[in-house]
């Protein structure tokens, strides 16, 4: 995957100082890079995330640059356990055991009622998803994560979901092993750039649900 291909073009490179104020919701800017005494890193900002993620780490010289410090802020509640179950739910019914198992694509938004789980018109086999809807449709546009199944396989991210997943700034998850031991493995896109994330600041989790991340370390 070309990279170059996914960044947005609205960027600034600053230099972090004692004075440099968080990345403002009215900035011109995507995404702004940060040259700090630690490295290089690079944040962006919508209504319901904020994030500052780590490039290049390692030492740099200055007198005046200080150490950046990486970060994920979800600006809301987590995604309440009941919607989780209801995903689990949704994706037993899409990969029933007498048939043939496909994938299944959800849009979680985020608004003054807490969340909201919409699940898109698609077209899906067993090693793919995708949404037919328009990309100017609330669930889509407004979407501040994405979740997708992976039925009776392992939750993990493909190389074609880091093709799909690029050029987006939002939240991203896939649910595996749904009949035996559901794990979720979460990650935050940031134009092509990803960092993996604990479900948990994401997700209350249901006591069924492991986190797949862990598992993959066990």
């Amino acid at each position: 995957m070309n990279l170059a291909n996914y960044l947005p073009a609205a960027c600034a490179v600053l230099t972090a100082t004692r004075d440099l104020a968080p990345m403002s919701m009215q900035s011109p800017n995507l995404i702004e890079y940060l040259v700090g005494a630690n490295g290089l890193y690079a944040r962006a900002v919508r209504r319901e995330i904020s994030a500052c993620l780590a490039l290049w780490p390692g030492r740099l010289g200055g007198e005046h640059l200080v150490a950046v410090e990486p970060h994920f802020r979800l600006n809301g509640p987590r995604v309440p356990a009941a919607i989780v179950s209801e995903m689990l739910d949704l994706a037993r019914l899409a990969a029933p055991e007498e048939q043939g198992a496909d994938e299944l694509l959800f849009y979680l938004t985020l608004g003054e009622a807490g969340w909201a789980l919409h699940v898109p018109p698609q077209e899906a086999t067993t090693v793919s998803v995708r949404a037919t809807l328009d990309a100017h449709n609330p669930a889509y546009s407004q979407a501040v994560l994405e979740v997708h199944s992976h039925h009776r396989m392992h939750a993990f991210f493909s190389a074609d979901d880091n093709r799909e997943e690029a050029g987006k700034f939002r939240l991203f998850a896939v649910l595996g092993d749904i009949d035996t031991r559901p794990t979720l493995v979460v990650r935050l896109g940031m134009w092509g750039y990803f960092w993996n994330l604990a479900p948990q600041s994401v997700f209350e989790m249901p006591g069924e649900v492991q986190d797949g991340w862990a598992t993959d370390e066990a």
